[in-house]
């Protein structure tokens, strides 16, 4: 057996590998792209009128004229003084191009450094939930992730997100783990600059105080801990100020239009009134629930453990079906999944689009979301830390609607790390089963099943992610 230092050589040499070899693909990769997004066009434009001009650059009006002349329709936010989103993304590709020059690899290093980096914390992760084992498997897995490499290689704020949430998510872990509350001081300051790249980074703070509430009540008597998820609010604070002193009486209703639109904006509403109506009565009942009376034994049933569990179970089946196209197309080999340059291509998909389109990109997928289901009680508390970011973060976007495999970017090192532990959990499992022949065909199914979807997964990088010729997808 390797000893300890030899096994941190050995790790580090891995993830050196991974994370190099990546870097210098995904920047190949960016140079051979055949065209670009607008979304790209934008950030571009807009760091180098941000190093030319400061913050007052900080708009699309110039590029929304130039477009404007061409007869292409833009949506209001082009024209406004100010971008939608918190300027961090931006400032960071202009102290890239003050760096390096403004060419178009120095305005990728940024997305792309983010995206690569995710290798290495994902392995960070999965050490936090589990083992180095776990750890390593999910770098392996963020490494092969389809929609991480595409999205590496535009340029676009989802990997910065998703680097700041990781390490936020991480933090809190930690702080869970060694019962040392000042990682929720470093958990919220992350999650304060993952704000600042998009809005949906705060919501991490959220998260925490909802898994406090339901597993770790004395967190919420703790001053650092409610210090550390009002951290992330204060820290929008200045952007808030600045939106607010631009548009004065009109920032709600500015803020409103910069961020929905057409029928997103009708959908995102229905499901928010229902999403409020279902939660009114389950107050309600949760509150005859703790007060003696007749239908005190009705409200103890709906709230059982074993109404949640066939609730759950429900769910999920009817996500399969929902689903089942996307699950067929996965186990055909052949059979990449749907991408391209037309905006609406999404817009009249189920609200399971994003379990779908993940088993899609790697049927590997199935073991994450198995977790929710199966060995729940040998989760650590990290990986139930865990299990709430990841639904947490998935439930707002499929809550907000306008589904693009991009936005769900943060979610995927933490998928990847409960598929890596579910994996090690199915190992043990089948490895203490006493018969030989029953453990031997489970372990050549579970294997031929990881190898297929491997296999699968690099077909799909191989001809969609690497040359790179899409934005939606």
């Amino acid at each position: 057996m390797p000893s300890g230092l030899t096994k941190k050589l050995l790790i580090a040499l891995m993830l050196g590998s991974l994370t190099t070899s990546a870097f210098f693909i995904r920047l190949e990769n960016f140079k051979n792209t055949p065209a670009r997004s607008i979304d790209e066009v934008v950030y571009a434009r807009m760091a180098k009128q941000v190093l030319e001009e400061g913050l007052t650059g900080y708009n699309t009006i110039p590029y929304a004229k130039e477009l404007a002349e061409q007869g292409r329709p833009l949506p209001n936010y082009f024209f406004q003084p100010v971008f939608k989103y918190p300027p961090l993304f931006t400032l960071l590709i202009a102290q890239s191009m003050n760096i390096f020059g403004s060419t178009p690899v120095a305005v990728a290093y940024v997305p792309l450094l983010a995206g690569v980096l995710l290798i290495p914390l994902t392995y960070l992760l999965g050490t936090l939930i589990a083992n180095r084992f776990v750890g390593a498997l999910a770098a392996f897995l963020m490494f092969m992730d389809p929609v991480a490499i595409i999205c590496s290689q535009k340029i676009w704020p989802e990997t910065t997100l998703a680097l700041f949430t990781l390490l936020s998510v991480a933090s809190f872990i930690k702080a869970l783990k060694s019962g040392d509350r000042r990682y929720f001081l470093v958990s919220g300051l992350l999650c304060g600059l993952a704000a600042n790249v998009k809005y949906p980074g705060i919501l991490v703070a959220p998260i925490g105080l909802i898994f406090a509430y339901f597993h770790r009540g004395d967190l919420l008597r703790n001053k650092t801990f409610l210090a550390g998820a009002l951290l992330p609010f204060l820290m929008l604070f200045p952007w808030v100020l600045w939106n607010w002193v631009t548009y004065q009486e009109n920032f709600f209703n500015i803020q409103v239009g910069l961020h929905s639109f057409g029928i997103q904006k009708e959908v995102m509403l229905s499901r928010i009134t229902k999403l409020g109506i279902l939660g009114i009565i389950l107050m309600i009942l949760n509150f005859y629930r703790k007060k003696p009376g007749a239908v005190r034994s009705l409200t103890a049933a709906i709230f059982s453990k074993r109404i949640a569990t066939l609730f759950l179970k429900a769910l999920v089946i009817l996500i399969i079906i929902a689903e089942s196209d996307s699950v067929w197309r996965a186990f055909q080999i052949n059979t990449l999944p749907l991408s391209g340059w037309s905006a609406g291509i999404f817009t009249n998909e189920w609200a399971s689009f994003y379990f779908g389109r993940l088993v899609e990109f790697s049927p590997l997928y199935l073991f994450g979301f198995a977790s929710f289901l199966f060995f729940r009680k040998d989760l650590s508390p990290g990986a139930r830390f865990l299990q709430y970011a990841t639904l947490g973060t998935l439930f707002f976007y499929v809550l907000w609607g306008n589904y693009q495999s991009r936005y769900i970017l943060t979610c995927i090192p933490f998928f990847l790390a409960l598929t890596a532990y579910f994996i090690f959990l199915l190992t043990q499992k089948i490895t203490a089963i006493p018969q030989p022949l029953y453990r031997n065909i489970l372990f050549f199914i579970m294997a031929g099943g990881i190898l297929y979807a491997l296999v699968k997964t690099g077909m799909i990088n191989q001809r969609l992610s690497f040359p790179n010729d899409l934005c939606y997808f």
